[in-house]
C-alpha cells in the first residue's frame, strides 16, 4: 500500500484532458474586469410624486361605454 502511494505521489493523479481544458478556460474566465463596487445600476431622475388630479374622467366614460354595449 505504501508503495502505490509512492507511486501516485510521483506521477500524480490522473486527470482526463477534458479537466485540464475546462480549468484553462476557468482560469481566462477569471481574469475579465472587475466591477467598480460604487457602480449602481439603477438611478432615480426625479422624486416620486402624487399626480394633483386623476389623468381622465374615466369612470364616465366606461359607464357611456357599457350602456352603449349593454343597450
Amino acid at each position: 500500500l505504501q508503495a502505490r502511494l509512492e507511486n501516485l505521489q510521483a506521477v500524480g493523479p490522473a486527470f482526463d484532458l477534458d479537466y485540464d481544458q475546462n480549468r484553462a478556460m476557468l482560469n481566462t474566465l477569471n481574469v475579465g474586469p472587475t466591477l467598480d463596487p460604487r457602480f449602481q445600476t439603477y438611478r432615480y431622475l426625479r422624486t416620486p410624486e402624487e399626480p394633483v388630479k386623476r389623468d381622465s374622467p374615466r369612470r364616465a366614460f366606461l359607464m357611456i361605454m357599457w350602456g352603449i354595449v349593454g343597450g
